[in-house]
């Protein structure tokens, strides 16, 4: 029998959130197509059914796989460790670290080089047993063995290297020393002083070019030497070859040398560490006072000079020969300055400018006191021949000179008593035999004292002095 759809399907629609299906009208025997009703059925359900639950499904599986994972990952861990073997290299005598050592596995390719730290490490070998070796520059080598690596287990180990020692064979040094060689020195001998007539050292040597005195004090004052624009402590001054720069300071006075007891004076310009020390930075003044070989009539001679400020200066020179080979030379000398002048003050600027305003002098005036100076000086030098070839030459020195310290101004009542003084002694001795034209012998012994006092007791009492023996 068959019965008509029509009016059923015909007419009839299927719908779903996502899927719609119409069947077109058609006459069919449900006897003989159950299998179609089957699948329209399957068909149906299946577009019915939402798809969020397949998002859902995919959730939960990566949720479980990710807890299997966290469950099985520590047993992979345990079970193949990436560092096999590590340890430290260390100093056997200081206990310090050894950065840069070499370390290797023996019979393989592997290799490590300790850090900063001595630490190292070797990481995915195989399991098994090993030997270790180790190298370091200025160490010996060692070996470790054996060393046993499993699956599981981290090897650590330290090494201590014994320090290597190196036996050298004998070493020689041989130098040859240059001569050094004067090149810039100037001579002044008795006679060209004598042209200059000049009354003191520091005016003859004030005349060489490149060297510059500084005098300070007026008469009885200072005179410091520069060369070539050095410092005056870096100007080396020698008397017959005895140093008297004091150590203090380092700057010699030139004014303490009587001209009438200099028979030459030599002048090294430039630097002459290499032969005379670390003072003769700038270069070297030496003034020889022993009189020549040839015999001289009797000499003598006495001064006398007057100047600003009350200045006054005395001085005497005795030269003769003695016993027919004793030649021998004295000189003294006596300055003295009061050195009380005038400066300028300004005791009060607005009082000044006001005064200067109605066409008055505001300047006012005021005597500098306190700054005298006085000196007292002795010298003798002198030749002995003991012999055709050898002979005695000796010199000595007593200087003192004492000088006010009148202090800045603002400052002069409280240095109304302040006073300096300076006092040096020195004594020479040289014995000289000569064997030949080009070869003799030197002997000398010298001695000096160089001393300075401070005080002032004007309102406070102070008292220092300084002394230096060579």
């Amino acid at each position: 029998m068959r019965v008509s759809s029509a009016n059923s399907l015909g007419t009839e629609k299927v719908r779903s959130p996502s899927t719609s299906l119409r069947t077109s009208p058609r006459s069919f025997d449900f006897a003989q197509d159950k299998s179609a009703v089957r699948r329209f059925r399957k068909v149906s359900s299946s577009a019915a059914r939402p798809e969020s639950l397949r998002p859902r499904r995919v959730r939960v599986l990566l949720v479980l796989l990710s807890c299997l994972s966290i469950w099985l990952y520590p047993a992979f861990v345990f079970a193949e460790s990436n560092v096999k073997i590590e340890g430290h290299i260390y100093d056997r005598d200081d206990g310090h670290p050894v950065p840069g050592a070499i370390v290797g596995i023996a019979g393989t390719n592997y290799q490590r080089r300790t850090d900063n730290s001595g630490y190292f490490f070797f990481e995915k070998i195989p399991t098994g047993t090993y030997s270790l070796k180790v190298s370091c520059p200025g160490y010996e080598n060692q070996a470790v063995s054996p060393l046993n690596v499993s699956e599981d287990i981290t090897t650590r180990i330290d090494v201590h290297l014994r320090r290597k020692t190196f036996v050298l064979p004998g070493l020689e040094v041989t130098a040859e020393k240059e001569p050094v060689r004067i090149t810039s020195v100037e001579t002044l001998d008795k006679q060209q002083i004598r042209r200059m007539q000049a009354r003191t050292l520091a005016e003859v040597i004030e005349n060489v070019s490149g060297v510059f005195v500084q005098g300070s004090g007026g008469a009885g004052g200072s005179g410091q030497v520069s060369i070539r624009g050095s410092s005056p402590e870096h100007v080396l001054v020698l008397v017959d070859g005895h140093k008297i720069n004091p150590s203090g300071s380092g700057v010699a006075d030139l004014n303490t040398i009587p001209l009438e007891m200099v028979e030459r004076v030599e002048i090294l310009k430039g630097g002459q560490s290499a032969r005379w020390g670390a003072d003769a930075l700038g270069g070297v003044i030496n003034v020889v006072t022993r009189p020549s070989k040839k015999r001289e009539p009797l000499g003598f001679s006495l001064e006398s000079h007057r100047g600003k400020w009350k200045s006054e200066t005395y001085s005497s020179s005795f030269s003769n020969t003695f016993f027919e080979k004793l030649k021998a030379k004295f000189a003294g000398s006596y300055q003295y300055s009061e050195n009380d002048f005038e400066i300028w003050v300004y005791d009060d600027p607005r009082k000044r400018e006001i005064l200067n305003s109605q066409g008055q002098n505001g300047d006012s005036t005021t005597t500098r006191k306190n700054a005298y100076r006085k000196a007292s000086n002795f010298f003798v030098s002198g030749n002995y021949p003991l012999g055709s070839r050898t002979e005695l030459d000796f010199s000595g020195q007593w200087y003192g000179s004492k000088h006010g310290l009148p202090g800045s101004y603002g400052q002069m009542l409280q240095y109304q008593r302040a006073w300096a003084e300076d006092e040096r002694r020195f004594s020479s001795m040289k014995l000289a035999h000569a064997f030949s034209s080009g070869f003799s012998l030197d002997n000398t012994l010298s001695w000096s004292r160089f001393s300075q006092r401070f005080q002032n007791d004007t309102m406070t009492v102070f008292d220092a002095k300084y002394v230096d023996d060579l």
